[in-house]
């Protein structure tokens, strides 16, 4: 027999926030994903906890919703204001 094992979340905190930040600012899923050029499926799984973007992700993000993604949780990505060049 198999068991199916619990599917864990480990960013969790960081994609409840990270949805608190786009419904506050209006947009649904779809709308945000696409001004991030990322998948909807992707943000949602950021969303869920299941994953947390990388920081070229991680800054769209904070321009689309204008949020720093340390206001995501305890656990998210540090980004630099500069992207190297």
């Amino acid at each position: 027999m198999f068991r199916r094992m619990a599917t864990k979340r480990p960013y969790r905190e960081a994609g409840h926030c990270l949805r608190q930040a786009r419904v506050s600012a209006g947009l649904t899923l779809t709308q945000t994903a696409y001004r991030c050029q990322i998948e909807a499926q992707t943000l949602g799984q950021y969303e869920q906890g299941y994953r947390r973007p990388n920081a070229v992700t991680a800054a769209r993000i904070r321009d689309v919703l204008g949020v720093e993604p340390a206001t995501w949780g305890q656990v998210s990505v540090r980004i630099d204001p500069e992207p190297a060049r």
